[in-house]
C-alpha cells in the first residue's frame, strides 16, 4: 500500500527497506529466504534476520507513534 511504501522510505534505511521487499515478496518482488536474500545482498544470513528484525521493530514503533497521535 501507499502508506507502508511511505513509512518504509521515512523510517527505514535503503538495505532494510530491501530486505523487507525481498523476504515479504512486496511490490512485484518474488518471496525470499534469508539465505537467498543474504547471496543477492553478499552479506550473511544472520545480518539478514538482524536487518529484519530491527526494521519490523522500526515499523511497529512508527505504526504506534501514528496510531498516537490519531
Amino acid at each position: 500500500s501507499d502508506k507502508l511504501r511511505t513509512t518504509m522510505t521515512r523510517f527505514l534505511t535503503k538495505r532494510e527497506q530491501t530486505v523487507l521487499e525481498l523476504r515479504y515478496g512486496l511490490w512485484g518482488n518474488s518471496v525470499l529466504t534469508q539465505r537467498e536474500i543474504a547471496s543477492r545482498l553478499k552479506i550473511s544470513r544472520s545480518y539478514v534476520s538482524r536487518i529484519e528484525t530491527k526494521a519490523l521493530s522500526k515499523l511497529r514503533k512508527a505504526y504506534a507513534g501514528q496510531m498516537d497521535s490519531i
